[in-house]
C-alpha cells in the first residue's frame, strides 16, 4: 500500500511531475504560474495529447505572468492554457497522481533551483487538492482574453508614475531598460525574482543612477533619486 504522501526534492521533482503526465489516462491540471519548456517535457505532454488526454495549464497572467513564447509552445500543441491574476500556487494533477510542490514547470528550476515537492497517494487528500484547482478555474481565463473587470489585477499598483520615460537600469545585474520604478527588473532577473516575490529581498543597483545602493523591488531608487523623482 502506498504512502498516503511522500517528499522529493531538488532533481526527483521534475521526473514526479512528468510521471502524473505520463501515466494520465483523461485529464491532466498543471497550475504554474511561470513557464519554461524542456525537451523531455514537450515530449511527455506531446504523447499525453496524441493519446485523447486533456492538458491544461493554469498560468500567471500579466506583463509580469507568464512569457508568451512558452505559452505559444503549449498552444502549438493542443494544450489549453488559461491565465489567472495574482497565481503563486504550483500543482499537478493528473487521473490517479497529484503533486503539490515549491516548483514552477520551468527548465532552469528543474535543473538549478532547491525545491521541494510532495506526492500526495492519500484519495481524501488528493481530492482537497483537486478542489483548491477547481476553484481557481472561476478566476481564469483563455490566455489572450480579457477578464470582463478588463483590470489587470496581476500588476501592482503604481506607487507614482515617473515624470518622464527613458533608461533604467536592472536593479539586480545593471543591465539597462526602461525606467519604470514599478517594474524595476530585467525580464531574466525577474524569473529569478519571481520564485519568491519577496518585494523587500535587498538588491543591488538603483534603478535610475545605477549607484551601488542597498535597494528593493519595493523601493528601487536610492535615496537622491528618489528625492529628485519627487
Amino acid at each position: 500500500m502506498p504512502l498516503p504522501l511522500s517528499v522529493n526534492s531538488d532533481e526527483e521533482i521534475a521526473p514526479a511531475i512528468l510521471s502524473v503526465i505520463r501515466t494520465a489516462k483523461g485529464n491532466v491540471v498543471i497550475v504554474s504560474p511561470y513557464v519554461q519548456l524542456w525537451g523531455h517535457a514537450e515530449k511527455v505532454i506531446q504523447s499525453a495529447v496524441h493519446r485523447g488526454v486533456r492538458v491544461r495549464f493554469l498560468v500567471r497572467s500579466g506583463e509580469q505572468g507568464a512569457k508568451p513564447e512558452e505559452v505559444a509552445k503549449l498552444l502549438a500543441m493542443k494544450v489549453e492554457v488559461l491565465a489567472v491574476p495574482n497565481l503563486h500556487a504550483k500543482v499537478y494533477c493528473g487521473d490517479s497522481k497529484v503533486v503539490v510542490s515549491s516548483m514552477n514547470f520551468y527548465n532552469y528550476s528543474a535543473s538549478n533551483s532547491h525545491e521541494i515537492a510532495l506526492v500526495v497517494s492519500d484519495p481524501e487528500s488528493q481530492a482537497a487538492v483537486r478542489a483548491y484547482v477547481d476553484g481557481l478555474l472561476p478566476f481564469a481565463a483563455p490566455w489572450g482574453q480579457a477578464r470582463s473587470t478588463g483590470v489587470d489585477v496581476s500588476r501592482p499598483a503604481p506607487r507614482s508614475a515617473p515624470k518622464s520615460i527613458g533608461i533604467g537600469l536592472c536593479i539586480r545585474c545593471s543591465d539597462r531598460i526602461g525606467f519604470d520604478p514599478n517594474y524595476p527588473l530585467c525580464d531574466d532577473c525577474y524569473d529569478l525574482w519571481a520564485e519568491y516575490e519577496n518585494p523587500d529581498y535587498t538588491e543591488k543597483f538603483c534603478h535610475s543612477c545605477g549607484a551601488n545602493e542597498p535597494v528593493t523591488y519595493a523601493k528601487p531608487l536610492c535615496y537622491k533619486c528618489f528625492k529628485a523623482l519627487g
